[in-house]
């Protein structure tokens, strides 16, 4: 039987016939190639804590003169960082385990940082520096300090403790603003492993805080009240007139829902936007009933004589109120 030709590979042929300067790729190279034409453009998360900062090993790197460098964990913006998995150079945020490859670009930290704390962000203002984050907080502190300072509010203990190392008011305005703002339940606050958390942390907090949400509700209230009648001052000094812009659609629980915004010059020459109302419309949504809630909403808030325009869609129903608030009365 003839003896059969093995058959060679090129790069095997070229080793054989002693050619130089050709040499047989290794397996890890060729496994190496393979993971690089698979890997996505977004890179996992690194498992190197953000706090101890790696440095990239190449010195021809750009400098960087974006904001969102300033908000990484290391004080030095020139500091680089890389994903453990993919190599790849990434952004850390230094206030969460959040992290971006940095080959996208600086859109997705900054609107990381930006976002509001509802959207998973942190609230930032655009190009602020690094400490912004912590003046904010402070602020915020501040601001519900000088709050409870002018409502005055009376409260009494629930225990027996002095409790001098929290003031009350503050803790009503600043948790009734956590509640608000993350759509919380009330009751969580009757919650056993959440109340021991915050004793941990405060043992005084038994003492201010009520342990139903009952009480949590009263709380919401009436900061919202008195809110409301802090917006109604600033609108009603204006310098402009107050235009309103109004839309109406059905929310995912088939309720309509009739939004009415304000915009205005404020007494210190700043555009201003203020959420007057959110509405349900009962009945037909004409222009009749949706005037009816205009005019309502005009005369709650207090500005009656400095109504301004109107914007909105060309829907028919729209001229109907436009006419009917114009004449002052509806059906």
């Amino acid at each position: 039987m003839p003896q059969q030709r093995q058959k060679l590979l090129p790069f095997a042929s070229l080793t054989q016939s002693g050619q130089s300067g050709a040499s047989s790729p290794s397996t890890d190279s060729i496994e190496e190639a393979g993971e690089d034409s698979k890997e996505l453009q977004s890179t996992p998360p690194s498992p190197i804590h953000p706090h101890h900062p790696r440095r990239s090993a190449s010195t021809k790197s750009k400098p960087r003169f974006s904001w969102v460098f300033q908000h990484m964990p290391d004080e030095d913006t020139e500091t680089r960082y890389n994903n453990e998995i993919t190599g790849k150079e990434e952004w850390r945020c230094r206030y969460c385990p959040k992290t971006y490859a940095c080959s996208g670009g600086t859109g997705a930290p900054s609107d990381h940082l930006t976002d509001p704390v509802s959207k998973k962000g942190h609230g930032l203002p655009k190009n602020s520096p690094r400490e912004a984050k912590a003046k904010n907080q402070q602020a915020t502190i501040d601001a519900a300090l000088a709050t409870a300072e002018r409502q005055n509010y009376k409260r009494r203990r629930l225990d027996d403790r002095p409790g001098g190392s929290i003031k009350a008011g503050a803790l009503e305005v600043l948790y009734t603003r956590f509640i608000v703002a993350c759509s919380l339940p009330l009751r969580l606050v009757e919650c056993p492993e959440f109340r021991e958390f915050l004793s941990y942390l405060n043992q005084d907090i038994d003492t201010w805080l009520p342990k139903n949400h009952q009480s949590i509700r009263t709380w919401i209230f009436r900061q919202y009240n008195d809110h409301k009648e802090k917006t109604k001052q600033f609108i009603q000094v204006s310098r402009s007139k107050v235009h309103i812009s109004c839309d109406l659609w059905t929310s995912p629980n088939s309720l309509a829902i009739l939004g009415v915004v304000a915009h205005f010059i404020s007494a210190d020459n700043r555009l201003q936007h203020r959420v007057l109302a959110l509405r349900n419309i009962d009945g037909e949504h004409n222009g009749e009933n949706l005037a009816e809630a205009i005019i309502q909403v005009v005369e709650d808030w207090g500005f009656v004589s400095k109504l301004g325009f109107f914007t909105m869609d060309n829907a028919g129903n729209n001229d109907t109120m436009m006419r009917c608030i114009s004449r002052g009365k509806c059906t």
